[in-house]
């Protein structure tokens, strides 16, 4: 492991960005969450 390899697995934004799975912070589920929210006020 390289030491950029080890230093962005210690990156809390890289940490947020690489985690894919439902309910997670990351920017994109975020986004499905909100229009699957808006949709079901609607």
């Amino acid at each position: 492991m390289s030491e950029q390899e080890f230093r962005s697995t210690l990156d809390p934004v890289a940490i947020v960005n690489n985690r894919a799975t439902t309910g997670c912070p990351q920017p994109v589920e975020r986004e499905r969450m909100l229009k699957d929210a808006q949709l079901s006020l609607a």
